[in-house]
C-alpha cells in the first residue's frame, strides 16, 4: 500500500480541493492536516488525536478509513506494554537448558518482598473466610456490617467505569449520526469539461457564497470538489459533465445552461441570460518578481497599479503573488495561477540584461514556446544605448552587446512591446492554445506604466480579457471611528435587508482613516445604494468622503476656494513631524497656489527663534501643550503672512514620554489670521495620544491636522 500521507494528498490533489476547505469541512487545523499529508507524527497533539483526524481526513475524501488506520497502527504506533506480552505459549522443555543466558538475565525477587507477599496473601484469604462465614450464618451485628461493607464498596468502581463507557459510546455514536445526517444534506459537485473547446463556468453555493466567479475550463482541466447544501450553476455551454456525489452525469447541449443542483435532483433552469453570462467575468494573477521585493527591501509599486488597471477593463484580479528571482519559484507561481483558472497572467521584472533576469525565458517554457533572437529588436535596443555609450565613453561595448543581446532573445510567437528603457514587454499566449495568456513587463514603474498603455492594445491581451464585465468601485472614508464600527455596520445593513452577499466589502485602516472599499457588477448598483446609505445615517458626523476623495484633496479644494469661498494660503510650523506635513500638502500638484511655506522648529530655540513662541510660556507648560501649539499656528501665519497657520508639537518616541505625557502625545491647532486677536477668526486646538510607533505617531499626526484644518474652513469652530 502507498505511504499514508501520500494517499491523502493525492486522493485531495485528483479532487482539486484546497486544503481550507477540507479544515472548514472538518473543523481540523490545516497545520493537523499538513502533518498527516506530510507523516509528521511528532507534530500532531498524540496517537489518539492522530487516529481520529486521520479517520475524519480519509471520510471527508472518500478513503477507506479503516485501511489508513490499520496502516498508520502498523507502521507508526507504539504497541502497547498489554500488545508485547507472550500469550501463553508452551516452553519446550530444553528451553531451560539452552536458555541459561535468560536465566541468568530473570530478575528474582527478594527473600524479605517474598515473605511479605505470602502474608499479605494469607491476611486477604482470612478475610475472606470471616466473610463466608458471617454471609452463612446470616451474621451477628459485625458480621453484618463487615459484609455490607464488602459487597458496597467492592462493585462501585466497575459500575462507574461500565457507566462512564456507555455514555462515552453514546456520545461518539451520536457525533457520527450527526456528521452521517450534515453529510446527508450535502452535494459534493464536481464540473468536467469534455470538449470540445473550452467552456465558461459560474458557480454559488448556499447563501450567495461564489466558488466558480465565472471562469474558462479547458478539457481535461476539471474543477475542484466543492461542497454545498445548494448549487446554482451557469454554463456557457454543455461541454461537460457533472460529477455529483461520485456519479458522472451529461448536461444538455447547445446554448448557455443554468441548473439548481440540491442532493435530491437537478433542475434545468432554462438558457443563461446576458445577466447570468456577465458574471462570468475574465479573470487575472499576477506575479511580481525579484527578491528585492520579497524580502521587502523595496516596496511593490507595480502589483497595486496594475491591479487598478485590470479593474478600469472590468477584468476581475484573483491573485497577487511575490516570488523571488529564482526560476523554478517564477514557474511554480504560474503553474499555480493557471490551475486556479485565470485568463491572463502579468508579470513585472526581471527582463534585465543580468544573468538573474530570467522571466522572459521561465515564461517561454510555461507556454510551450523555444527562444529566438530577434535581430531587428536587438538593433532598436542598441541605438537606446547610444546615449549610454556616449557619456561613458570607456566602457567594454562587446560586453554591454552580449549583455543587452539576451534582452532581444525572445519566445517565438510572442507579441514584442517597444522597450521604454532597454527591456522589451511582452504578450505570450500559450502554444496549445489552451490556458492563459502571459504579459511580461519590466519591473521599473516608469517603464512599466508606459507600456501597459501598449499592451492592451494589441490583439494577444484583448482576446485574453475577452470575457470582462464592468466592475465597479467606491470608496467611503471616515475618520474618527474604530474599525469594528464599521463591522457593526455591516451587520445592521444586513438584518436590514441590504444584499451584501452582492457586493464585495472590505475595510481598512490607513493612516488613521477607515478605508471601506466596495467591489461590484452594474446589477448590485441598488444594493450598493442601501449600503451607502446605511453608512451615511449611522456615521454623518465621521463619514468625510463618499466618492474617494481624500481628506488632502478636500483640504487643497477648500483652500483654492469657490464661488461662495474665497482663496486661502497656509503655513506650519511643526516640531515633532519635523516637515511632514508641509510635504504632505505640496504632494498634490498645483499646491504653490496655497502653500506658502514651512517652518521646522525642533528645538525650543527654533520655536522661539523662527515661530516667535514665548520661551516663559515654554518654561511655565512645556514645549509639548496645546498652548505652545496655539502659538505655532499663530507663529506661522505671522512669519510667513498666511490666512491658515498649523502648528504641531509632541512625543513620537521611542523615549521621551512621562505619566502626564506619554510617547504618543501630540497638540494641534490650526488657527486663521490673527485668531488670538479680539476679532480673531477662528481656532481648532486639540491634545490626541496616537498609537503605534514613531513612524505611526508622524504618520497620524499630519491625518489629524489636516482634518481640523478641513473642519475650520468648513467653519467649524473650538
Amino acid at each position: 500500500m502507498p505511504e499514508i500521507g501520500a494517499t491523502l494528498r493525492e486522493a485531495r490533489t485528483r479532487a482539486r480541493i484546497d486544503i481550507s476547505e477540507i479544515e472548514s469541512e472538518t473543523k481540523i487545523r490545516a497545520k493537523y492536516l499538513r502533518a498527516l499529508e506530510n507523516e509528521e507524527w511528532a507534530l500532531l497533539p498524540g496517537p489518539a488525536y492522530v487516529r481520529s483526524f486521520l479517520r475524519t481526513y480519509a471520510e471527508a475524501l472518500d478513503l477507506d478509513a479503516k485501511l489508513l488506520l490499520e496502516e498508520y497502527k502498523l507502521r507508526h504506533e507504539r504497541p502497547s506494554d498489554h500488545d508485547l506480552m507472550p500469550i501463553g505459549a508452551p516452553r519446550r522443555r530444553g528451553a531451560r537448558a539452552a536458555g541459561g543466558r535468560q536465566r541468568t538475565a530473570r530478575r528474582r525477587l527478594p527473600p524479605g518482598v517474598i515473605a511479605v507477599l505470602v502474608v499479605v496473601i494469607a491476611l486477604l484469604a482470612a478475610l475472606y473466610a470471616l466473610g463466608k462465614m458471617g454471609g452463612n450464618n446470616g451474621g451477628g451485628p459485625s458480621g453484618g456490617a463487615a459484609q455490607t461493607d464488602t459487597t458496597t464498596t467492592t462493585p462501585v468502581p466497575q459500575r462507574t467505569t461500565s457507566t462512564t463507557s456507555a455514555a462515552a459510546t453514546a456520545q461518539r455514536r451520536a457525533r457520527r449520526q450527526q456528521r452521517a445526517a450534515a453529510a446527508a444534506k450535502l452535494v459534493r459537485l464536481q464540473v468536467v469539461p469534455t470538449g470540445p473547446g473550452p467552456v465558461f463556468v459560474c458557480l454559488q453555493a448556499a447563501g450567495g457564497q461564489m466558488r466558480i466567479p465565472g471562469v474558462s475550463l479547458q478539457p481535461g482541466a476539471s474543477s475542484g470538489t466543492y461542497r454545498s447544501s445548494k448549487f446554482v450553476l451557469r454554463l456557457g455551454n454543455g461541454n461537460v459533465r457533472l460529477r455529483i456525489n461520485g456519479k458522472l452525469r451529461s448536461v444538455g447541449s447547445g446554448s448557455p445552461l443554468a441548473y439548481t443542483i440540491t442532493r435530491k435532483a437537478v433542475v434545468a433552469r432554462g438558457p443563461v441570460v446576458d445577466s447570468d453570462l456577465r458574471e462570468m467575468s475574465a479573470r487575472a494573477g499576477i506575479v511580481v518578481t525579484g527578491t528585492e521585493v520579497l524580502t521587502g527591501r523595496v516596496a511593490d509599486r507595480n502589483g497595486p497599479w496594475i491591479a487598478d488597471r485590470l479593474r478600469e477593463l472590468g477584468v476581475d484580479l484573483a491573485h497577487i503573488v511575490i516570488v523571488g528571482d529564482r526560476p523554478s519559484d517564477v514557474r511554480d507561481a504560474l503553474r499555480w495561477l493557471a490551475a486556479a483558472g485565470v485568463d491572463l497572467i502579468v508579470t513585472s521584472g526581471g527582463l534585465g540584461p543580468t544573468e538573474d533576469d530570467l522571466t522572459a525565458a521561465v515564461v517561454a517554457e510555461f507556454q510551450g514556446r523555444p527562444m529566438a533572437l530577434d535581430e531587428a529588436l536587438e538593433g532598436r535596443i542598441w541605438a537606446r544605448l547610444e546615449g549610454l555609450r556616449a557619456r561613458w565613453p570607456d566602457l567594454d561595448e562587446g560586453a554591454i552587446r552580449r549583455s543587452n543581446r539576451k534582452q532581444a532573445v525572445v519566445p517565438d510567437g510572442a507579441t514584442v512591446l517597444e522597450p521604454v528603457g532597454t527591456a522589451p514587454g511582452l504578450v505570450v499566449p500559450p502554444a496549445s492554445g489552451s490556458g492563459p495568456s502571459v504579459l511580461v513587463l519590466p519591473g521599473p514603474p516608469r517603464e512599466l506604466q508606459p507600456m501597459w498603455r501598449a499592451a492592451v492594445q494589441t490583439p494577444a491581451f484583448q482576446e485574453a480579457v475577452a470575457g470582462a464585465t464592468e466592475l465597479r468601485q467606491h470608496m467611503l472614508r471616515l475618520f474618527g471611528i474604530p474599525e469594528s464600527e464599521i463591522a457593526d455596520t455591516l451587520l445592521r445593513a444586513r438584518a436590514a435587508g441590504v444584499d451584501l452577499d452582492a457586493l464585495e466589502i472590505t475595510t481598512c485602516l490607513h493612516r488613521g482613516e477607515i478605508e471601506v472599499v466596495t467591489r461590484y457588477e452594474p446589477a448590485a448598483q441598488e444594493a450598493y445604494d442601501a449600503f451607502a446609505a446605511v453608512v451615511r445615517d449611522r456615521h454623518p458626523r465621521t463619514l468625510f468622503s463618499d466618492d474617494g476623495t481624500s481628506v488632502d484633496e478636500q483640504v487643497a479644494q477648500l483652500l483654492r476656494g469657490d464661488g461662495s469661498r474665497p482663496p486661502s494660503t497656509i503655513a506650519t510650523a511643526e516640531s515633532c513631524t519635523g516637515g511632514l506635513l508641509a510635504a504632505r500638502l505640496t504632494e498634490l500638484a498645483g499646491s504653490s497656489d496655497y502653500v506658502l511655506g514651512g517652518l521646522v522648529v525642533y528645538s525650543n530655540a527654533a520655536k522661539t527663534r523662527l515661530a516667535g513662541v514665548d520661551p516663559a510660556l515654554i518654561e511655565r507648560v512645556g514645549a509639548v501643550s496645546v498652548e505652545v501649539a496655539e502659538a505655532l499656528a499663530d507663529g506661522a501665519t505671522a512669519a510667513l503672512d498666511a490666512d491658515v497657520g498649523v502648528g504641531i508639537t509632541g512625543i513620537a518616541g521611542p523615549g521621551g514620554g512621562t505619566e502626564d505625557k506619554p510617547v504618543g502625545t501630540v497638540c494641534i491647532s490650526v488657527a486663521l489670521r490673527d485668531a488670538a486677536g479680539a476679532d480673531g477668526g477662528g481656532r481648532i486646538t486639540r491634545r490626541v495620544l496616537l498609537p503605534g510607533g514613531r513612524f505611526d505617531v508622524r504618520d497620524r499626526s499630519t491625518t489629524v491636522a489636516l482634518h481640523l484644518v478641513r473642519r475650520l474652513l468648513e467653519g467649524e469652530r473650538d
